[in-house]
């Protein structure tokens, strides 16, 4: 028995040293050099492409089993610029054979060096990155009757065939990848990539790390990834990942993935590290010139949040967003990503929006370009019709609250805003905002449903300054005082012009305690007073007013009031007219209704009780103010006129004349006298 032992152990062992020898020896007498025409033909059946193995091929069997190939190139197919796809110096892979009888990979490494691809899209849209398809792969799905399951393959049925995995290293080094769009006309490079995975397995996570410089720029990329676990695809899978961007950005990302393969889902904390977007811009982009209103914007931007979802939705909790001073808390959820359905709600603490504009620059005329609708009313040409249909589908339920808002000069606090739609049918209930002393709410709807949207808006203002409000919105400033406002519109369309002719409603304007500026209707009065020989003029050119009051309503674009009334101590008046919206013109007559006589003595009038009306005409950008001469010289004329016969027809009641015949002739005469000398006293009868 023992000599039996004795010669197995001496038969096994120079069997091991046998395949030991062979495993050396064979390589060294093996020509794998012929193999190199037969690889290059088949490569390049299965490709399309020219493949060209350019150095020798390497092969060895002990300790470890491995190829080494070098100065490898595939290349593009006809059209391209670029000659190569990808080429390399020298590819190396080593593993141990022996285990992989057991389903033990193990590898030494794995070593790529010199790569250089080239991705490269034409102007046809064709990219160099697409590989025809083989005839198995085009081949249709098989069909499998209804109720019945698909069969599932080894691909899919079985675990990964292996029981363990080792390799050393996995590593591409002087890595060089160019991207080339012909249609965008844009090149980018990433060179110097270096890539190294490490102390790979199945169960412990595998380290990793990227570098490489964008544009002469570094970027960097680096931490763990897994475990895999035994069925890599399958269960979880950690990831703490750092990446790193032209010395300026930093991203850190950690987290877990869920069934990778099958039915991906993740839940991921996200951080980026505050930097500065100013010198980020610079980097990227050295010629771009910034410029702002404050030079001291851009400085600083962080973010950090949860992000969770699937295929199927994808959800940002606890989002943290610094902007230089300003601090926003957001968290939105989007699913059903074929028809999205949209919630959100942020809320920003305070932020300064001028700080971010360009410097003020002086207004230029400039004139209008050819087709454009002027007050002309001439056609802009045809108008591009915009496509809703994307919108119908959207589901939308949001919030967003900021505390404090600086904008157009102006500050605006406790803004609160809910958006909600569905079916191409949205509101905004309510915009409410405290702004220049008094508070604004803003109900509005919008209907996407038809070939032309139809949008209504309700208005409420209460205690709001109306000139610093106009000043900040619409740059105008003719009035001012504390408003209150309800208005209702409607309209149709998209573009400004089609808004102006559409639009119709009903609305009331309160202003107290305030004045008009550029027109004086108690120095228009005295001025007319002056121009009929009494009186002083004036040339003073605002209306102070107690209330100014307006009801109107607005069909098709013309804004049409007869209940607007303006109070003051001294006068009272009633606006009646129009205000063309598309053409933009104007058409009021102000007409005085009384002159308390109170405070005449004060304001130096002498009219009481005589209206002077005022016509208000001409544009937007340019009204004209004037007395209407006409009516108010009849007035007066009619007036004295009346006076004049008062005295005459009182006189003959007296009886101051002689005789019946006579009497009546003196009467006319006189009558006839008081006229002519009223007319010569009128500036335009002398």
């Amino acid at each position: 028995m023992k000599k039996f032992f004795k010669w197995f152990g001496i038969i096994a062992g120079t069997l091991v040293v046998l395949v030991v020898l062979m495993l050396l020896i064979v390589p060294k007498f093996v020509n794998v050099q012929k193999f190199k025409p037969t690889i290059e033909k088949t490569v390049q059946e299965a490709t399309g492409r020219s493949f060209v193995l350019g150095g020798d091929l390497k092969l060895s069997l002990f300790p470890w089993a491995g190829i080494t190939l070098k100065d490898v190139s595939m290349g593009n197919p006809e059209g391209f610029g670029e000659k190569n796809f990808v080429t390399f110096s020298e590819f190396e892979v080593r593993m141990k054979l022996l285990p992989l009888l057991s389903k033990d990979i193990q590898v030494k490494h794995v070593v790529l060096k010199g790569l250089r691809l080239v991705l490269e899209r034409k102007k046809d849209g064709s990219t160099n990155w697409e590989f025809p398809k083989s005839e198995e792969g085009a081949k249709a799905p098989a069909i499998h009757p209804p109720g019945t399951q698909e069969p599932k393959t080894a691909e899919t049925s079985a675990a990964l065939p292996i029981k363990a995995l080792s390799v050393g290293e996995i590593s591409v080094t002087d890595g060089t990848v160019i991207y080339i769009d012909r249609q965008a006309d844009v090149r980018k490079e990433l060179s110097d990539v270096n890539i190294r995975l490490s102390d790979i397995s199945l169960d412990t996570p595998i380290q990793m790390s990227l570098s490489g410089k964008l544009d002469q720029k570094p970027l960097s990329l680096s931490g763990t990834v897994g475990p895999l676990g035994k069925n890599p695809g399958e269960g979880t899978m950690a990831l703490d990942l750092t990446a790193k961007a032209f010395d300026t950005l930093e991203l850190h990302l950690s987290g877990k993935v869920t069934d990778p393969a099958s039915a991906p889902a993740y839940q991921m904390h996200i951080a980026v590290s505050p930097f500065s977007p100013k010198k980020l811009i610079k980097q990227l982009s050295p010629d771009t010139v910034l410029s702002f209103s404050d030079p001291s914007v851009l400085e600083k931007l962080g973010f950090e949040g949860d992000v969770a979802g699937d295929a199927k939705q994808v959800a940002l909790s606890n989002g943290k967003l610094v902007l230089d001073g300003t601090t926003t808390t957001l968290q939105a959820k989007v699913k059903d990503f074929s028809k999205p359905d949209i919630a959100w709600k942020v809320h920003t603490d305070r932020i300064d929006i001028d700080r971010y504009l360009p410097p003020s620059q002086p207004a230029e005329k400039s004139a209008p370009s050819a087709g454009e609708v002027g007050q002309t009313g001439k056609p802009a040409g045809k108008s591009v019709e915009t496509d809703y249909a994307p919108l119908r589908s959207l589901v939308v339920d949001g919030s967003l609250a900021i505390d404090e808002l600086k904008a157009g000069g102006g500050t605006y606090r406790d803004i609160s805003m809910k958006v909600t739609g569905a079916g191409g049918k949205f509101r905004i209930d309510p915009l409410s905002m405290k702004l220049y002393d008094g508070s604004l709410t803003v109900k509005s709807s919008v209907d996407v449903t038809g070939k032309k949207p139809k949008s209504a808006v309700d208005i409420n203002m209460d205690g709001v300054q109306i000139e610093p409000l106009l000043k900040d919105f619409i740059d105008k400033d003719f009035i001012t005082g504390t408003t209150l406002a309800q208005i209702s519109l409607s309209m149709t369309g998209d573009a400004p012009e089609q808004i102006k002719q559409s639009l119709n409603g009903t609305g009331t304007l309160q202003f107290k305690d305030g004045k008009i500026k550029k027109m004086n209707l108690l120095g228009m009065i005295q001025n007319l007073q002056a121009a009929f020989g009494s009186g002083t003029a004036v040339t003073t050119q605002e209306t102070e007013f107690s209330e100014f009051q307006s009801r109107f309503t607005i069909t098709d674009g013309v804004v049409d009031t007869t209940g607007t009334t303006l109070s003051s101590p001294v006068l009272k008046v009633d606006v009646k007219g129009k205000a063309d919206l598309v053409k933009e013109t104007l058409d009021f007559r102000v007409n005085p209704a009384y002159i308390n006589p109170k405070n005449q003595k004060q304001s130096g009038l002498s009219i009481s009780g005589n209206q002077v009306p005022v016509l208000v005409t001409g544009t937007f950008s340019d009204p004209k103010f004037r007395p209407d001469l006409e009516s108010a010289a009849k007035k007066v004329v009619t007036d004295k006129l009346k006076d004049k016969l008062g005295e005459v027809l009182g006189g003959s009641k007296s009886g101051q004349s002689n005789s019946k015949n006579g009497g009546e002739s003196d009467q006319s005469s006189t009558v006839e006298e008081s006229v002519k000398g009223l007319l010569k006293s009128l500036p335009f009868g002398k």
